[in-house]
């Protein structure tokens, strides 16, 4: 490249004197045809280097992606990798959270069944009638309908909200 550019430079300073030199002879004529061969010279030589030049930097351009897309990609393998190895670890700490806390609610199951078996016997213990409360169906004159109920089931409810508390 330097070598062209100096060649560029030296036939510039060739013309320069010919031109000169023919001014001074004033054969206008040859001066013109060198000046011409010269700018086609020139031309030839500045396309040359210019053609060079986008070729070259057009490889370094596409060299430099190449190892960018490489570290890059490096890169992005090292961050799934450390984030994979996080997702596992969490999942190993939740999978041993969650087996704590099984533990904890059937213990706390087990107690309360107790618990509520427990207040059950004694509820029925001291209640020893055999008579059952129903209400009668009342029927009133007018256009309001029969109102009907229903006997209360407190076993049942106090199992229902034993549930719902566990």
């Amino acid at each position: 490249m330097a070598d062209s550019s100096e060649r560029v430079i030296s036939s510039w300073k060739d013309v320069r004197k010919e031109i000169e030199t023919l001014l001074k002879s004033e054969k206008s004529k040859e001066v013109k045809k060198t000046f011409k061969k010269f700018v086609k010279n020139a031309e030839k030589d500045i396309k040359n280097l210019v053609e060079k030049d986008i070729v070259g930097i057009l490889n370094k351009v596409k060299k430099e992606r190449r190892q960018l897309e490489k570290t890059i990609d490096k890169a992005m393998q090292t961050e799934i990798k450390k984030a994979k190895e996080f997702v596992a670890t969490q999942k190993k700490e939740l999978s041993k959270l969650q087996v704590k806390v099984e533990e904890f609610v059937t213990t706390a199951r087990k107690e309360s069944k107790k618990k509520q078996s427990k207040k059950i016997n004694k509820k029925k213990a001291p209640v020893k009638s055999t008579k059952k409360a129903t209400k009668k169906v009342v029927a009133k004159k007018g256009t309001k309908k029969a109102v009907t109920s229903k006997p209360k089931a407190t076993a049942s409810k106090a199992k229902k909200k034993a549930k719902r508390h566990v």
